[in-house]
């Protein structure tokens, strides 16, 4: 009998050892991929114009393709060089990484309950957009003006 006891709690040991290694990787893993939508959007975002012109309709996707490489070259500098910092207590900047010596925008901003819209308020005026996708890499802004963000690096 001492012997079956020997033989039984080493097992009894490495399989509670196994238990608890799976369960604190699973707990790890639901911890560090669960973030809110909020929380995606609070970092600094940089206008993708390569993402944009994807998504623009037909004809304005026309349009853009008779512009020079000049004119292409320019539109993206100056897209690209706008820094939007959207702070985790709902403020935001929008900065000129280029320019320096242009202010700040700065204001507030707020995502909707159901995640579809982004208010954003500055100098008195107030803008509501309709977010399409929202992610840690990338956000989408539907509508006349609409933008693809990614990342600031």
């Amino acid at each position: 009998m001492y012997l079956c006891i020997e033989f039984v709690v080493p097992k009894f040991d490495v399989l509670m050892k196994q238990k608890i290694v799976v369960l604190g990787l699973l707990i790890f893993v639901l911890f560090s991929c669960d973030s809110s939508p909020k929380q995606h959007i609070a970092k600094k975002w940089r206008i993708s114009v390569e993402e944009m012109v994807k998504l623009l309709p037909k004809d304005k996707r026309e349009l853009y393709n008779k512009y020079t490489e000049e004119q292409k070259k320019e539109a993206k500098l100056a897209m690209e060089s706008a820094i939007w910092e959207f702070k985790e207590d709902g403020n935001f900047e929008l900065t000129n990484k280029n320019d320096k010596s242009k202010p700040k925008i700065k204001g507030k901003w707020s995502l909707s309950e159901d995640n579809k819209s982004l208010t954003i308020t500055s100098e008195g005026k107030q803008d509501v957009m309709r977010v399409s996708h929202i992610s840690a890499n990338k956000l989408i802004i539907e509508g006349e003006n609409g933008f693809v963000f990614v990342p600031a690096k």
